[in-house]
């Protein structure tokens, strides 16, 4: 079994590291095991996944105390959470939010997804970054063309009640591809897309668009 160590590291736009914001050490209770279909009717509370709202929450004091500091909470497509966006909407002087996204949410009013209608928006600049080398593949630089639009998500169909939750969804996708801008690059598995808290709006591709791109794509 062991343990899960749940960390959140802050680092610079360089890449720095600075130190750890955030530790959560636990172990998964046996008693739990095969009953995941069971998952929807627990709060989050109750639910592993109440990791990422713990880290958020220690990222949100830290960006109390700094208040003059751009701080952005990045976290993979496991906090792609309809809790996690309503907290990050509803939380005052919070950090921004950057997180890869991986459900296919509808969207409030429409009949497709927000996956389904990004691929319907215009490029709006073409992003170049350094893709690391990560494994047997050797470094390389990429060019991404890059899709954003403000979108307002059903919360989940169990939870129908509550709140929609607005946000701004940007894609990413190969440079000499037009509509299919959310399909996974090669050695991907989940669409290259991410999402930000409406209160960070995306104005412009010159503006957080693509310095917020450029400072946290890593890819394989």
């Amino acid at each position: 079994m062991g343990l899960i160590l749940h960390d959140t590291l802050a680092v610079t736009p360089t890449g720095v590291p600075l130190g750890l914001v955030d530790i959560q050490c636990y172990a998964r209770d046996q008693a739990t095991f095969g009953k995941k279909h069971q998952r929807h009717a627990l709060p989050i509370e109750e639910k592993e996944s109440q990791r990422w709202l713990t880290s958020f929450e220690a990222t949100t004091r830290l960006k109390r105390q700094c208040p003059k500091t751009t701080v952005v909470s990045i976290a993979d497509r496991e906090a792609d959470l309809y809790d996690l966006f309503l907290h990050a909407s509803s939380t005052p002087h919070a950090p921004q939010l950057l997180v890869r996204a991986f459900q296919k949410r509808t969207l409030r009013g429409e009949a497709i997804t927000y996956f389904e209608k990004l691929e319907r928006e215009p490029i709006a600049g073409i992003q170049t970054i350094t893709v690391p080398r990560w494994k047997n593949r050797k470094a390389r630089v990429a060019s991404l063309s890059v899709r954003f639009l403000q979108v307002t998500l059903n919360p989940p169909l169990h939870r129908s009640q509550e709140r929609p939750v607005t946000l701004w969804a940007v894609a990413l996708g190969k440079k000499n591809l037009l509509s299919r801008e959310v399909t996974p690059s090669p050695g991907c598995s989940s669409p290259p897309c991410r999402f930000t808290p409406s209160k960070t709006p995306v104005s412009g591709f010159g503006g957080t668009a693509s310095a917020g791109l450029s400072k946290s794509i890593t890819a394989p």
